[in-house]
């Protein structure tokens, strides 16, 4: 969870009814569309979980784009303002941003999703699948929307700057101090971890978001679907 919510989805799915029948049927490979409704630039990336590094394109305010994947892609696609060189084609902990993240068709042919900022915020988005097969579930997270349309009121020691001193962004706990109790590794695995204060008004600004590595129950999405949209600055 420290690098990608997505990593760990499967293990740490919530239980959702699956007794009805759905419909398997989806387009041959999987796809997010991307909507900037801000009235800015964005510099749109995704990379595959396991890569350092992947790819990025501009978006105009009120233009979109679509990335393809192959099928069982799991990865995570996010947007910056500006950015240059690697840093446009990378983010995680040392490049902190809001996290829109999906894993395509696990072995029960489900998707798994998620808006995640464990490694800290920077732009408002929410997720929506597209075709999607929905059952009678009352889990508002079947098929659901997840949603971030506005950021933590982010702690000074948090504030993630360019290089003219503007605030670009809000690290995350783990990003920012790299401790094993904040990012929950070493001593401090499942069941040991705790959210911390810092994490906690991520989680109070975004509910439906992942705020730490553990934030399972109350942020993964399970559905059935073609692709996925992520607009960022959702009306």
């Amino acid at each position: 969870m420290v690098v990608s919510a997505v990593s760990g989805l499967v293990a740490g799915a919530p239980s959702f009814n699956s007794s009805t029948n759905i419909n398997t049927k989806r387009s041959s490979n999987p796809y997010i569309v991307v909507q900037n409704d801000c009235n800015y630039k964005l510099v749109v990336g995704e990379s595959e979980n396991g890569d350092l590094y992947g790819s990025s394109v501009d978006v105009d305010a009120g233009d979109k784009h679509t990335f393809t994947f192959e099928p069982n892609w799991a990865g995570r696609v996010w947007g910056r303002r500006s950015c240059s060189g690697k840093e446009c084609n990378f983010a995680g902990m040392w490049a902190p941003a809001s996290l829109a993240e999906v894993l395509f068709k696990d072995q029960a042919g489900d998707d798994y999703y998620d808006i995640s900022l464990v490694d800290g915020y920077n732009e408002p988005m929410k997720m929506e699948p597209i075709n999607p097969d929905k059952t009678s579930s009352e889990d508002f997270r079947r098929c659901g929307e997840p949603t971030c349309t506005q950021g933590p009121k982010c702690p000074t020691e948090l504030e993630l700057k360019d290089d003219n001193g503007k605030v670009v962004g809000c690290q995350s706990a783990c990003s920012k101090f790299r401790t094993p109790e904040h990012c929950c590794v070493g001593d401090y695995p499942e069941g040991v971890c705790e959210p911390s204060e810092y994490s906690k008004l991520f989680k109070s600004a975004c509910p439906d978001a992942y705020s730490y590595a553990y934030d399972d129950a109350t942020s993964t999405y399970l559905c059935r679907a073609d692709g996925y949209k992520v607009t960022f600055c959702p009306k």
